[in-house]
């Protein structure tokens, strides 16, 4: 198993943030000011934060298990993509009305594990041992 290939605990932790952030930025943009004040944009995050666990942390065993061996980051995000949207989908059956949750979860899961995409590069050569001489 190589771990050098995924972001590890942190950098998996940053990617879910990081998706939160554009959910709910794009939830949003969606709903205008008319439906959500802006100034309340901390409780949205904070609500979507705590109702995203329990597909977070399953999505994350996912990817990280299945991806580990790859060294190319692009089925990572792709995956994490899928597994955001498979989570949209969740969701969208349990609330009918919430038509574009899908795509939008699966732009913002796959954002997400994109922008921790450094810190797999910072881990490799990390690893890497130093060759002296």
């Amino acid at each position: 198993m190589n771990q050098v290939n995924t972001p590890g605990v942190g950098g998996y932790v940053v990617a879910w943030l990081v998706s939160v952030v554009v959910f709910v930025v794009a939830l949003l943009l969606m709903i205008g000011e008319s439906g959500w004040p802006p100034e309340d944009a901390g409780y949205l995050f904070v609500f979507v934060l705590l109702v995203s666990v329990p597909f977070a942390v399953p999505g994350i065993l996912l990817v990280d298990r299945a991806c580990r061996d790859i060294p190319s980051q692009l089925p990572h995000v792709l995956l994490a993509a899928g597994a955001g949207g498979l989570s949209g989908v969740v969701l969208f059956l349990l609330a009918p009305g919430l038509v574009l949750t899908p795509p939008v979860l699966a732009v913002a899961t796959g954002l997400g594990r994109a922008a921790v995409v450094p810190l797999v590069w910072h881990r490799r050569n990390s690893a890497v041992p130093a060759v002296t001489g």
